[in-house]
């Protein structure tokens, strides 16, 4: 009497046996993730044009509603443009990597100021980048980056945020040595990110005047075309940057607008 009718199973046990109910997307994010794809896979390259918006809904099997919604959405990522008039159209996005550097130090410092990236993480990830960064501008840099590298080096002005600037400045003609396009787009946000973490208290005067030296000492080295060298000692700068800015602690960092610009429902 204790058991199901006829031999059935329990509702329990039929609960179990079931799969999650996974959300159907909706169509036009669909369109959008295959135009997307076509785009990073280099079937649609900067400057195409995409064909009329019948001819899209078409080769999807939707409607014109939902390649407008997917075209929106790619647009809104500047992965699309659209052009009016007679030569107009819908056209693949020439990249500008400074666009992109602008969206990953936006993403990158939206997470960090949600602590859902830690300073830790982000200084572990400048050690990752700027070391072998040294040592790539040991390798190939040239008469022209040595001569950018000597004048960021050779006058520090005094002021804290204008040290910065120049110290930041360094950091930045040692990528652009590198010959790492790559590099240089993924490390410059991490900079901003970290910077934008503390307001650096201006009377620093030895922190500063031990940066400046482990800067010479790294311009010496990419001079003389010491790779290892110059690795060596980016990483030993950046443990002294790293033990600076854990020593800051949360006082310097920057406090939270007490009032909005504007009202937030």
């Amino acid at each position: 009497m204790g058991g199901p009718a006829n031999g059935g199973s329990a509702p329990g046990s039929q609960a179990a046996s079931l799969g999650a109910v996974h959300r159907i997307r909706p169509a036009y994010e669909q369109v959008a993730d295959q135009i997307r794809e076509l785009i990073v896979e280099g079937e649609l390259v900067p400057g195409d044009r995409l064909p009329n918006e019948g001819d899209v809904a078409s080769a999807f099997g939707v409607s014109r509603g939902t390649v407008r919604e997917a075209i929106r959405i790619l647009t809104a990522a500047n992965l699309l443009y659209s052009v009016r008039g007679a030569h107009g159209g819908t056209f693949v996005t020439r990249t500008d990597p400074s666009v992109l550097r602008e969206h990953l130090e936006t993403g990158l410092g939206i997470l960090s100021g949600s602590d859902a990236i830690s300073l830790d993480e982000l200084l572990d990830t400048r050690m990752l980048l700027e070391v072998p960064t040294a040592r790539l501008a040991a390798e190939r840099r040239t008469e022209e980056h040595l001569v950018s590298l000597r004048e960021a080096v050779a006058a520090e002005p005094p002021g804290s945020n204008v040290r910065y600037q120049y110290h930041r400045r360094f950091h930045t003609e040692l990528l652009e040595a590198s010959g790492n396009r790559l590099l240089q787009l993924v490390t410059v946000p991490v900079f901003g990110v970290i910077r934008s973490r503390f307001v650096i208290p201006p009377s620093r005067r030895k922190f500063w005047n031990e940066i400046e030296s482990d800067h010479e000492e790294i311009l010496a080295l990419v001079e003389a075309a010491d790779g290892e060298g110059a690795a060596d000692a980016m990483r030993r700068h950046l443990v002294r940057l790293n033990a600076f800015y854990q020593s800051l602690g949360t006082s310097a960092l920057p406090q939270p607008r007490r009032t909005r610009p504007f009202p937030v429902r």
